[in-house]
């Protein structure tokens, strides 16, 4: 997913990410100790919010600097200029550069599905299911995940896109569902939290993607390989406080749901809706670099922009043993404990 869901103000990064104290750009903070430079949209997601409060990162010996990502495409540029070390927005960009021979490893994930299929109510009577698309008219984002597995299953049956149905791209979702709302398309795909939205305005969700494609990837954290090389133990302790974060998430709905809305001056409830709620994303550190490979090889034999004619084996750039051995040494230190459990066994499937 190119790009996340406009929210409005969410505060000040500095306040929700106070997990280092200097805004600096420098590699290295005053004590001369090394300062991870991470990108991140709107505070990041839940878990990594409440990793902060819970003071995980610190816990774990890693200090952090958080830098607002407002275009996944410019933070990854930084990236390869020194200028940041992780990026946690989107996924499609990071795959463009690795097709293009940008040495970048995925090492951790942010979120998973949350994409969906809109329409008017009047379409939404008429649907039966992906043969309706025949014929039709869609407004997506470029590059968006949910789209491109979503053109894949169109493909399977036999409905070709770009051909059989059509294609407008829109900067945004906001601007995804005006042009449904105004008529210009028959149909949208958009991000579950858009979806809600848009139900309020008359328009109505036709198909989760996750329903057909579970548990597709999205958003993912990528550095430079050779940084990974050279701070592998850092990185292991950034993914694990962030396993903790996820674990406090899960284990104390309440406490997180009331902190989360005053963080990003948003309703209770409408937080619980997309954390919480069957239909939400899935939002968790996890790598799950089989799904990636997947998806990258999904983009390659689809054509999809900037992959065609790639010789790259993304599987050179995919690493999930910075979360394997992350949540090893939490099992030993809580052992037998549901979350992680539950968490670890995700892992041994998607990995």
């Amino acid at each position: 997913m190119k790009k996340k869901l406009k929210r409005g103000a969410y505060g000040l990064l500095a306040l929700l990410m106070a997990v280092s104290v200097a805004a600096c750009s420098k590699k290295d903070n005053d004590s001369g100790s090394r300062t991870l430079r991470v990108g991140a949209a709107d505070g990041g997601p839940g878990f990594i919010i409440l990793t902060n409060k819970q003071n995980y990162f610190k816990d774990e010996g890693v200090t952090v600097d958080w830098q607002n990502v407002g275009d996944p495409t410019t933070a990854l540029a930084a990236i390869q200029l020194g200028n940041l070390d992780v990026n946690t927005v989107a996924l499609v960009p990071t795959l463009q550069q690795i097709a293009k021979g940008v040495d970048f490893t995925i090492f951790a994930g942010n979120r998973s599905e949350g994409g969906e299929v809109i329409t008017t109510a009047e379409n939404a009577a008429n649907f039966t299911g992906l043969e309706s698309f025949k014929g039709k008219k869609f407004a997506v984002i470029h590059l968006d995940t949910a789209d491109y597995n979503l053109r894949k299953l169109l493909r399977e049956q036999g409905i070709i896109p770009g051909v059989d149905v059509t294609y407008t791209e829109f900067p945004d979702y906001v601007a995804v569902q005006e042009a449904l709302k105004k008529g210009a398309v028959d149909y949208a795909v958009t991000v579950t939290e858009m979806a809600r939205a848009s139900e309020k305005q008359g328009l109505a969700s036709v198909l989760k993607v996750r329903d057909l494609v579970p548990s597709y990837v999205c958003c993912r954290q990528v550095a430079l390989t050779s940084d990974i090389k050279e701070h592998r133990q850092e990185y292991v302790n950034y993914v694990k406080a962030q396993i903790k974060g996820y674990q406090y998430l899960k284990e104390n709905e309440d406490a997180a749901i009331t902190y989360l809305a005053e963080v990003k001056a948003r309703e209770k409830d409408a937080i619980k809706a997309d954390l919480f709620a069957e239909a939400s994303a899935i939002f968790n550190p996890e790598p799950a670099t089989k799904k990636v490979a997947d998806f990258y090889n999904l983009l390659v034999n689809e054509g999809a922009d900037g992959f065609t004619g790639t010789t790259v084996d993304i599987n050179a750039h995919v690493d999930s043993t910075i979360f394997r051995d992350a949540i090893e040494e939490i099992r030993k230190e809580t052992p037998n404990n549901a979350v992680i459990e539950a968490l670890y066994a995700e892992f041994q499937k998607n990995n």
